[in-house]
């Protein structure tokens, strides 16, 4: 795959992903996060509240309005989130295939679809992720889950035995993953090129990161590393 590091991610509107959204992060919780009617959607949207998987007109049609009443916002996040993004996508792909020893990037869409909600999903499959529109930058959330698409392709080809059977969704393969997004992206290298603080983590991951950042400084290469991940997780199941 041939890289143009100036626009490999785009930033998009699209109402009916966001409808999508809506519909099925209602009365969602996952990973320890409340979801849906409890923060992700009815929070930001509160006519949004009492509804259920079947008022799907009336969620249509609070969607269909919103977007109406609000499109030139939504398209200025839109150009404010391709600036941010264009500013440090070259180097953070650069170091990114640096650190994994010459692997790229998947081929898929690589889109950001800015979200009326904060629910912020991605789809492994196509290599596209929502970000909420009321983020003040969409670096920390776009470094996210780039990181996690070239993670999940990479363990994918190269430790196919490692995760063979696993979910990329819940259990040891997505733990592992989020782990490691918190250790490589709050290194100071990626905090200096993304400008950020580092990555957020889950609470129920907090009990890995400080033997996780040994295990970084200790591998002799990153699939070194990510075999020891696997390792500490699977050990404190």
């Amino acid at each position: 795959m041939v890289y143009n590091y100036k626009t490999m991610v785009k930033f998009k509107i699209d109402q009916q992903i966001d409808f999508n959204t809506a519909v099925f992060f209602l009365g969602k919780k996952k990973h320890g996060v409340t979801c849906g009617r409890d923060a992700c959607v009815w929070a930001y949207h509160p006519p949004l509240r009492d509804l259920t998987k079947e008022n799907l007109q009336e969620i249509y049609n609070y969607v269909n309005k919103y977007y109406k009443e609000n499109i030139s916002m939504l398209k200025k996040v839109q150009s404010k989130f391709q600036r941010q993004w264009e500013k440090v996508e070259n180097l953070f792909i650069k170091e990114t295939v640096k650190l994994f020893d010459g692997f790229r990037f998947p081929d898929g869409k690589y889109i950001g679809y800015i979200s009326i909600f904060n629910c912020n999903p991605r789809s492994l499959k196509d290599k596209t992720f929502q970000v909420f529109y009321e983020e003040e930058s969409c670096v920390r959330l776009t470094s996210h889950e780039l990181m996690h698409f070239i993670f999940y392709s990479y363990t994918k080809s190269k430790l196919t035995d490692l995760v063979k059977g696993l979910d990329t969704n819940k259990g040891l393969w997505w733990d592992v993953a989020e782990v490691f997004n918190n250790v490589i992206l709050s290194l100071d290298k990626f905090k200096k090129v993304l400008q950020t603080d580092g990555d957020k983590r889950y609470p129920a991951h907090r009990r890995y990161m400080s033997k996780a950042d040994e295990l970084y400084k200790d591998s002799k290469n990153i699939e070194d590393y990510i075999k020891k991940l696997f390792q500490l997780i699977k050990s404190k199941e």
